[in-house]
């Protein structure tokens, strides 16, 4: 397929700035890799009125990307795409008080990633643990913890890392404290604090959990008691979740289960996100943290240039190994982009009277780049949609 063929739906154009250059010819010259510029449909200039126009850019190796002609005529609307903060589902479940010994907590989860969702495709995993006599609730969120560990431990990829997670549970943490015990040692916070909640405190000589015992007084050794020196125990890491534990003021602790990203190969693996839920028997509180999918990602980025390169060298990619052509991509997988997309027809003529519809996406990584070219693409085209804040 041509590279600018009418049967080409889709194109698009990755930058990193905009080009100083204000022709084609100097652009071609002197212009740096991933830089792009709106240019009148001469290359003469850039556009001062509604006109028709391209865009054109160079790319990561070098070489020279035209987008198609577009008649500002044939501009149906223009569209602009900011990045936002990725969040990751995530499910917090506190521990109740006055688990019985004998008692098995028990976490369920159920994976709809595989083939139709339906039950049969469904992937479970589960993490228990068998409470004990005089077990608290911040052992028991252990047992729990070290049970999802080894459970997702296996899960491929399998990861050689490791978390840590302290054996205490602790809401803050004071640092600068020499030594615990010396009167004169004053902590400042003590007022966001209820009583029985531990802190973690640190120094030069002291790394230990102390428990807020009396309330009112100014000395460190007067209000909290100490518990145990500061400890950890490691979980191995898992390609799904990643687990922590926390204690709120008043006590309760908590575990919380946060979906990681999944691995992105391009062209192969789109790292889409898991699609998840988990449920526990033993009456634990829940809050769930509902994702947020950054549109402007530079995963989606990659993946739309893997496809839409397709069109222009090499949509039987693959086919001729050894003897592949491999072609150039440019999106970073670990950059944001600022998107702009134009809407616009391909009109034939004469008995060709069809009108095709065509997309240029242009993803532009710096916020002042894209809003220049931005500002050029509305001036040439006469449409406003204002800029990226």
């Amino acid at each position: 397929m041509g590279a600018y063929s009418q049967n080409q739906v889709r194109d698009i154009i990755i930058a990193s700035a905009e080009a100083t250059e204000s022709t084609a010819a100097t652009f071609v010259s002197t212009a740096s890799n991933l830089e792009a510029r709106v240019l009148k449909v001469d290359g003469s200039n850039v556009p001062s009125t509604t006109e028709d126009f391209y865009v054109i850019n160079k790319r990561s190796d070098g070489t020279i990307k035209r987008s198609d002609v577009i008649p500002y005529g044939n501009v149906n609307y223009l569209k602009k795409t900011a990045p936002v903060s990725e969040v990751y589902k995530a499910t917090e479940i506190t521990i109740p008080s006055g688990l019985a010994a004998g008692t098995v907590a028990r976490l369920d989860f159920v994976f709809y990633n595989w083939g139709s969702a339906s039950f049969e495709d469904q992937y479970f995993k589960l993490a228990v643990y068998d409470v004990l006599t005089g077990d608290t609730t911040n052992t028991i969120a252990n047992g729990l913890l070290k049970s999802l560990g080894y459970n997702f431990m296996r899960e491929e990829p399998v990861q050689s890392t490791t978390t840590a997670i302290s054996t205490y549970a602790y809401v803050t943490q004071y640092s600068g404290v020499d030594d615990a015990t010396a009167e004169g040692n004053a902590v400042s916070g003590e007022g966001s604090l209820t009583l029985h909640d531990y802190v973690r405190v640190t120094g030069d000589t002291i790394d230990a959990i102390y428990e807020f015992t009396a309330a009112g007084g100014s000395v460190f050794a007067n209000d909290f008691t100490k518990v145990a020196d500061y400890s950890e125990f490691t979980i191995k890491d898992n390609p799904y979740f990643t687990f922590s534990k926390s204690m709120a003021t008043g006590g309760a602790v908590s575990i919380k289960i946060t979906a990681k990203a999944q691995e992105f190969v391009l062209g192969k693996k789109q790292g889409r996100r898991l699609i998840w839920d988990v449920t526990n028997d033993f009456n634990g509180t829940q809050v769930v943290t509902e994702p947020v999918i950054n549109p402007a990602s530079g995963r989606h980025v990659a993946d739309m240039e893997w496809f839409f390169r397709g069109n222009t060298g090499d949509f039987y990619r693959g086919m001729g190994y050894p003897n592949n052509f491999e072609n150039v991509y440019d999106a970073s997988v670990s950059t944001d982009y600022y998107i702009l997309e134009i809407g616009f027809f391909y009109q034939g003529q004469n008995e060709a009277v069809q009108k095709s519809n065509k997309q240029l996406t242009i993803a532009v990584s710096d916020k002042t780049a894209a809003n220049n070219l931005l500002a050029d693409i509305q001036t040439a085209t006469g449409i406003t949609i204002g800029t990226f804040a």
